[in-house]
């Protein structure tokens, strides 16, 4: 393949321009010790040294002196902004330098003298919350907030025996639930020893468990406490779809004071499990990695969704810790969307390897190159990755 072929068109903050040279600047920075009576210094590594790209820049006519101004306005613009590089590929810089050049003997012609350096995100010492600790903490009191209403508003002791045979039949159905929404591969199911166990142990118990409502309410937290010991990843969609629990029963017949202690039971007890799977769903996203930017907002809107369904029915002390859990869960998704790389489509116009087109897009970095060639052919289903046919791809990208 010929080098000219690899070249990409140069541009910075989307302005196209053309080069004559490229010159970049890289190294370590290194601070240099002398001490009497060595001769040889002793050279202290502080780091990479800022990577540096000088390019020899030239817009022609027939519109030269507007593509001059478009590229002058770009440069003189605040903050950093993405320099394509032609060989390098996508580069967050800034312009620390820009000379303009416009000549009689060059006539039709404007030549750019541009000094870029890689830059990045203020990121020490800049003060910032650590919005993913204090969702945790928050999921903890809105947790304790859920069970404590569950307790205040669920009871069989000194009712006819009907009302605690419901809510024994419930609790076993909720717990089979809970079993088959985990939606895995059997054998990682048998895997999950702590997780059968707990199962079989509500299951088997839960003629007692009815009549002890805090009991009752931690063994439900803990088990479903357990879907995330799989993998944030795959915790996330069991715990959505808990999220939505309604357990299917008879209907109630009758609307006597019994019987309407009966259906307040059942609503209680179904309201606990999608509670407290919507506070282990905004956990399990505190610690989860997302694929994309756009897989984040998916996951709020989810999220946020549910919270917002149930503050709808809540008591007052669990709305409350209900809209706190939406505060928290909204601010460290938000943070995470701002580092997360966006989907973007890429159309190369032939068949080309993947190698080929993870270095067109990303750059050469043998380092990543090979990484960014497998994105590519998994997240588009390619067959082979020698071979990936003209047309949209789906890549990643930070900018």
């Amino acid at each position: 393949m010929n080098w000219r072929d690899n070249l990409r068109a140069a541009s910075f903050r989307g302005v196209e321009f053309f080069f004559s040279s490229i010159d970049d600047g890289f190294g370590r920075r290194l601070a240099t010790h002398v001490y009497p009576g060595r001769d040889d210094p002793w050279h202290e590594d502080m780091g990479r040294k800022t990577r540096e790209h000088r390019i020899e820049a030239y817009v022609l006519e027939p519109d030269h002196l507007v593509k001059a101004a478009a590229l002058e306005a770009a440069i003189e613009k605040a903050g950093p902004g993405t320099l394509v590089h032609p060989v390098l590929g996508d580069v967050r810089v800034v312009c620390t330098n820009a000379r303009r050049r416009i000549t009689t003997r060059e006539g039709g012609m404007a030549v750019f003298s541009l000094t870029f350096e890689k830059t990045a995100d203020n990121t020490y010492p800049a003060a910032s919350i650590a919005t993913d600790r204090e969702l945790l903490d928050i999921s903890d009191a809105t947790l304790l907030s859920v069970q404590t209403a569950f307790e205040d508003g669920f009871n069989v002791l000194g009712l006819p025996e009907l009302i605690a045979t419901d809510a024994e039949a419930q609790l076993t159905s909720i717990a089979g639930t809970i079993g088959k929404v985990l939606g895995v591969p059997r054998r990682q199911i048998q895997s999950l020893a702590a997780f059968a166990t707990r199962i079989s142990s509500i299951k088997s118990a839960a003629g007692s468990l009815v009549r002890q409502p805090g009991a009752l309410s931690s063994e439900l937290a803990a088990v479903i406490g357990l879907f995330d010991s799989i993998s944030p990843e795959m915790a996330a969609a069991p715990l959505q779809r808990l999220s939505g629990q309604v357990t299917a029963l008879d209907p109630i017949p009758g609307a006597t004071p019994m019987r309407q202690t009966q259906a307040t039971n059942r609503t209680a007890m179904d309201a606990l499990v999608r509670r407290t799977a919507i506070v282990e769903g905004a956990r399990v996203a505190s610690s989860r990695s997302f694929d994309s930017r756009a897989d984040v907002v998916t996951a709020q809107a989810d999220l946020v969704a549910g919270i917002e369904s149930e503050m709808q029915t809540a008591d007052d002390a669990s709305y409350r810790a209900l809209g706190e859990l939406r505060t928290a869960l909204v601010r460290d998704l938000t943070a995470r969307a701002a580092i997360t790389p966006r989907l973007v489509t890429f159309t190369p116009t032939t068949t080309r390897p993947a190698l080929a087109l993870a270095q067109d897009y990303y750059g050469d970095d043998p380092a990543a190159l090979i990484a960014r060639a497998d994105e590519i052919t998994t997240r588009n289903q390619v067959r082979h990755p020698g071979f990936v046919p003209a047309g949209p791809l789906e890549v990643r990208t930070n900018a």
